[in-house]
């Protein structure tokens, strides 16, 4: 039978090689010269722990997880796997990036469906610890393998697949939709959270009607919570560390003014401004703590925002001065609040040169720069970016409005905007005319992206990407 190199026959070539005793190579790695003696034993090695293994393995000159793939056959084919030595392996692998090792390990494990528990723990740890794509990976081999559908662990296993595809941009909506069922079957605090990333990524989708109906059921349950007093042990803990998000009564404020955005793009400015009101004044809803004060009363600020917002949309150009004002002292609601001012100067055929040039770094600085931001910033600034187009198009000034629409188209794509994304083609057609030698980069732009946004949009959302004339 051929015989299969083991990590520790490359220890006892290393040392042989480089003529190291025990007592040189301890020095070299830290290991205790006895506990190198027991792993060397040819009769009863001792198992190596990943810590003795990272220290060899830089001892004898190799790259962080060189040997990993070896210790993972060694872990099966010695004995049983146990996780006091799965976890920690796992865990480094997840540190290193390591995700191969990581199938590979879950391929092993798997034969064994007892396994579940430890393999969920961990994708706990590694969640916790940051190691988002590596914990996705874990949870996945869950909601394939859990047993139970209707356990709060598969639950929790959708939810953090969801909150990890919108971190990386990686399908988001999809996940999105295949979390739906399980919403209601994770603790009160984190339903409530997981109803808001619902609702905030089908507005990102321009799924309006979706995302309005899942900050109906936030708001709901919200009140709810408020009024029972339920979820006040997460309250207290959340508390602790300063964060009010997943308080009952910050949710519903938010459920309020998500709730009024999706109507607003219905069509409904009425149900909005009902919607804003209720949000404007909080202090009737039950369970307002005072750790929560401060969080409330700035989504009450921005409230007061939302409705000069919705004068401004419903074509009261008079209050544009105090909005100007409103986004100058609120510069985080600044780059949502341009953009409906862009919108409605379209809209309503006014000009605005004054009002944008306030705010011309954040246009033409800062919010240019790309990055792998949150899809929220993503999202708004394709918005942004789609209205300036609109707006300097409908002044002539096609040149610099072609240049908005290409940043427009950017931003959609890399945040899964299918109706930003529809919006600027339709846009570009309408003046195809003016774009002069502005189209084959415009051409060029949408072709690159065309392919990989059908794929991306498979939501079953109606309606294909339109085909530019000519190319």
């Amino acid at each position: 039978m051929k015989h299969t190199t083991t990590i520790r026959d490359l220890l006892r070539e290393h040392l042989e090689h480089n003529h190291l005793t025990l007592e040189g190579f301890s020095r070299i790695t830290g290991i205790n010269r006895g506990t190198l003696s027991s792993i060397l034993n040819t009769h009863c090695p001792k198992p190596l722990s990943v810590g003795q293994l990272d220290r060899i393995t830089g001892g004898m000159g190799y790259e962080e997880g060189a040997l990993y793939e070896m210790f993972i056959d060694e872990c099966f084919n010695q004995a049983a796997p146990h996780w006091r030595r799965l976890r920690p392996f796992l865990m480094r692998c997840a540190s290193l990036g390591k995700k191969e090792c990581i199938r590979k390990v879950l391929g092993q494990l798997l034969d064994d469906l007892a396994h579940i528990t430890g393999i969920y723990e961990t994708a706990g740890l590694m969640y916790e610890e940051g190691y988002f794509a590596e914990a996705s990976i874990l949870y996945e081999c869950v909601t394939e393998s859990e047993k139970y559908s209707h356990s709060e662990r598969l639950a929790m296993s959708q939810y953090r697949m969801f909150l990890i595809a919108r971190r990386f941009q990686d399908r988001p909506t999809d996940a999105a939709i295949r979390f739906i069922p399980y919403r209601f079957r994770l603790p009160d605090d984190c339903t409530m959270d997981g109803l808001w990333n619902l609702a905030e990524q089908f507005a990102v989708a321009g799924r309006w009607e979706d995302a309005y109906r899942y900050a109906v059921e936030l708001g709901e349950l919200a009140l709810a919570l408020s009024r029972t007093g339920k979820g006040s042990k997460e309250r207290e803990m959340i508390a602790q560390t300063d964060e009010n998000v997943r308080i009952p009564a910050v949710y519903y404020a938010r459920s309020q003014l998500l709730k009024a955005s999706a109507l607003v793009e219905l069509g409904d400015l009425m149900g909005a401004r009902e919607c804003v009101a209720v949000c404007k004044d909080m202090s009737r809803i039950a369970g307002f703590e005072d750790r929560a004060a401060s969080a409330v009363r700035m989504l009450e600020v921005i409230a007061e925002g939302k409705l000069l917002e919705l004068d401004l949309l419903a074509g009261c150009s008079d209050v544009l001065p105090s909005y100007v004002q409103f986004l100058q002292r609120h510069p985080r609601e600044a780059e949502e609040g341009v953009a409906n001012m862009l919108r409605a100067a379209v809209e309503y055929h006014y000009n605005i040169d004054e009002e944008l040039s306030l705010f011309a770094q954040k246009i033409h600085g800062e919010w240019m720069v790309i990055h792998r931001g949150p899809f929220p910033e993503k999202s708004s600034r394709a918005r942004l970016y789609y209205y300036y187009a609109s707006y300097l198009i409908a002044g002539d000034r096609f040149k610099e409005g072609f240049e908005a629409l290409l940043h427009s188209v950017r931003f959609a794509r890399e945040s899964g905007m299918k109706d930003i994304l529809l919006q600027c083609m339709f846009l570009y057609e309408e003046h195809r005319d003016k774009a002069g030698s502005m189209q084959n980069r415009f051409k060029n732009t949408y072709a690159s992206f065309r392919r990989e946004a059908e794929n991306v949009y498979s939501d079953g959302s109606d309606g294909a990407l339109p085909v530019l004339q000519n190319g």
